[in-house]
């Protein structure tokens, strides 16, 4: 029988359609969760002028002096105010910071001041309150966004990378079955980047001799192009024959690490690896600060952004989630730098992505390179 050929136009297209609607809508749920946020956060953001007027009414009702103190002599009421709420801020005694012209006046400064002190507490609380809500709104969205983004990558892949040769699979079959080996199946489809990869399966018969060199050979020879020795993997009566095409450049990755001084740990992180699809990554994350803390924040931020690399996810939508991830790891506030250096071995092109790094230094030429001995190299 004819071996099959993969028809997947129209299932691509009606994938591709689905994810692209999918992330639309996920990033208009995030660009309407900020409007709301930003109107709500409008209208409920808590405001200085409601401890005063709530100072006024609660502890200066009813005293023979309220219209004094806050109408004609209103700023030395509001400085009184303010230095209670200084108090609050460094924890120390309300009535030693309200100034002794003010205390010989009022006729309430007790109560004056424990309801200055109350109110003031509150509207601290309410403001953290509402700064940590915003940190979680921002990683909410952030999440959002960041699938949105990956879901329309998935999008462009599908649509853009995986094109399916159906001609060249057919003289590839037809290649084979003149050297003997009859092929039930046979794909061959090319990324994104243009690097194509051949999967066959031949049914195992008893009598079938896989070759690798002789399939190599008929592969390179049909498509015109250099590929790595085919896998060959067994399975249940049949044979699957992986190739992949072979990349121009190899790569040899070293680095150096040096912690400050006589500690243990060193705050700085590095990954490196091949994505296997023809392209080699570098990470280093600086944990901003030295010892253990500095490492962790340093070997977390390097750790995800390399995990969701070999993933697939795009720098963006990766930065995203690392970013939150980073946020809620703990109560205490985290800085990590990543910078990413993603090489293509096939044309030896080189993309450097940053968050917050320093400038990369490129060397023309190895032949006088210097390595630095107080940093990560």
């Amino acid at each position: 029988p004819s071996a099959r050929l993969p028809k997947t136009d129209g299932l691509r297209k009606a994938l591709v359609m689905r994810l692209s609607f999918a992330s639309q809508a996920l990033c208009d749920v995030s660009e309407t969760m900020e409007e709301v946020a930003d109107r709500l956060s409008r209208i409920n953001e808590p405001s200085f002028d409601d401890v005063l007027k709530s100072v006024e009414q609660e502890a200066c009702c009813g005293c023979s002096l309220r219209v004094n103190c806050w109408e004609g002599a209103r700023n030395e009421t509001l400085e009184a105010v303010l230095g209670i709420a200084k108090a609050v801020e460094t924890e120390q005694p309300p009535e030693t910071m309200v100034g002794e012209a003010f205390s010989k006046k009022c006729l309430r400064l007790p109560a004056l001041c424990e309801s200055a002190n109350r109110h003031y507490s509150a509207f601290l609380s309410r403001q953290a309150a509402a700064r940590r809500l915003e940190e979680v709104r921002s990683v909410v969205t952030d999440q959002f966004y960041g699938i949105s983004e990956m879901l329309e990558e998935l999008s462009e892949e599908f649509e853009k990378a995986q094109i399916y040769d159906v001609e060249t699979a057919a003289e590839i079959v037809a290649a084979l079955k003149r050297s003997g080996v009859i092929a039930t199946e046979c794909g061959c489809c090319t990324d994104k980047y243009g690097r194509m990869s051949i999967e066959i399966r031949i049914r195992d018969t008893g009598r079938v001799n896989i070759n690798r060199r002789d399939i190599l050979q008929i592969a390179e020879g049909v498509c015109d192009r250099s590929f790595d020795p085919p896998s060959v993997t067994e399975g249940k009566k049949e044979f699957l024959v992986s190739i992949s095409e072979k990349a121009v450049y190899s790569i040899d990755f070293g680095a150096c690490q040096f912690s400050r001084g006589e500690g243990r740990l060193c705050g700085d992180a590095y990954e490196f690896f091949h994505d296997g699809r023809g392209r080699a990554f570098m990470v280093i994350s600086d944990g901003m600060g030295t010892g253990g803390r500095a490492a962790v924040d340093g070997s977390m931020a390097s750790g995800l952004i390399s995990r969701l690399i070999k993933a697939g996810f795009g720098f963006d939508c990766a930065l995203r989630i690392v970013n939150s991830a980073m946020l809620f790891k703990s109560t205490d506030e985290s800085f990590a730098t990543i910078d990413v250096a993603s090489i293509d071995l096939f044309t030896g092109k080189t993309e450097i992505y940053k968050a917050g790094a320093a400038p990369t230094l490129v060397p023309v030429s190895y032949t006088h390179l210097t390595l630095p001995t107080s940093d990560l190299v």
